[in-house]
């Protein structure tokens, strides 16, 4: 028989995540990690005050161009090039 085998109405048993003992789900609490451990001795008190930069909203940017304008048409310029046969460029 463990510490947690006797019958508590509207209480189920849960697994500690930390030590792995079986206590009262009453007996427990979530942390910032993900964790759901016992109260008696592994729930760490400082980690419920989690960083204030978990809690920052992102900001949406505008991703928009102010001025846009189409790319202009590509030009070829012609490239010179001299013809021995001829002596003239080509």
């Amino acid at each position: 028989m463990g510490r947690a085998d006797f019958l508590k109405r509207g209480d189920f048993n849960r697994i500690c995540d930390r030590c792995g003992r079986k206590v009262k789900a009453s007996h427990t609490a979530k942390q910032t990690d993900g964790w759901t451990v016992c109260i008696d001795g592994c729930f760490d008190k400082w980690d419920t005050l989690s960083h204030p930069q978990n809690r920052v909203r992102g900001v949406q940017d505008r991703q928009s161009v102010p001025n846009p304008r189409p790319e202009p048409p590509d030009q070829f310029v012609p490239i010179l090039t001299w013809d021995d046969a001829t002596k003239s460029y080509v």
